[in-house]
């Protein structure tokens, strides 16, 4: 997985860096909170390189990528 092309393409998938309210993880998923939903494409976070899932819930994008999502938050937090 190219973490940096991840996260580009996640970025890019929830609306631009504007779209988001905050970023964090836990040790599987990227979990963001978007300011606009509408501007969500579910399905291309899902086709992003190293993404296995992703799904909203409770007012939360969560982004399944596995052991090694820290690695994927810190390249998200640096765009």
């Amino acid at each position: 997985m190219d973490i940096q092309q991840s996260a580009k393409q996640v970025m890019s998938a929830v609306g631009g860096k504007d779209n988001i309210a905050s970023v964090s993880h836990c040790a599987t998923r990227l979990r963001l909170t978007l300011n606009d939903d509408n501007k969500l494409d579910l399905d291309a976070v899902k086709s992003a390189d190293g993404v296995k899932g992703a799904f909203q819930v409770g007012g939360q994008l969560q982004v399944v990528y596995g052991l090694g999502v820290n690695k994927v938050a810190d390249a998200f937090n640096s765009l």
